[in-house]
């Protein structure tokens, strides 16, 4: 409720291993949230389930990771192309 207060998305992404097992909990976060936060906060707010599920925690890994050997090869060809 506090982040909700103190950002004001316009959505809330619920996922994960609890999420998975016991999607009841999606509509149980939502009631509570809307009971204890701010109105102004929760007029616009959507909460949906997590579309990569389980998942989302590797592809956020790997599109890490992507991204730092892309910065890092950038870095290298910087390098590279100075000492030209």
């Amino acid at each position: 409720v506090g982040m909700i207060n103190a950002f004001n998305p316009c959505v809330c992404v619920l996922g994960g291993g609890v999420i998975e097992g016991l999607p009841i909990l999606i509509s149980k976060v939502e009631q509570l949230t809307r009971e204890r936060a701010l109105k102004t906060s929760i007029e616009n707010l959507k909460f949906v389930k997590a579309t990569l599920g389980s998942q989302a925690g590797v592809i956020g890994a790997a599109a890490l990771a992507r991204g730092s050997i892309r910065h890092q090869a950038r870095k290298f060809e910087g390098n590279t192309n100075m000492n030209t």
